[in-house]
């Protein structure tokens, strides 16, 4: 029966940049501890970058000299 190492962000391991937790579950226990949050392989941890918020809106001002155009006859 084959076995497979399952990962998880955590601190038993250095693998590059990314900290990690192993597990090792035989090929049949390994979809039960996907659902747990493991993953097969270590760049399925990294999480994905927050998406950055929209900048506020600015308000803007007309000028006497604007409003004044657009009074034009």
């Amino acid at each position: 029966m084959a076995q497979f190492m399952l990962y998880k962000q955590g601190s038993m391991i250095t693998c590059g940049s990314l900290s990690l937790d192993y597990i090792i579950v035989e090929e049949e226990d390994v979809k039960a501890t996907q659902e747990k949050g493991w993953v097969l392989d270590p760049n399925d941890t990294i999480l994905p970058e927050p998406e950055p918020e929209p900048e506020p809106a600015k308000k803007t001002r007309k000028t006497k000299a604007a409003d004044d155009e657009q009074n034009e006859g």
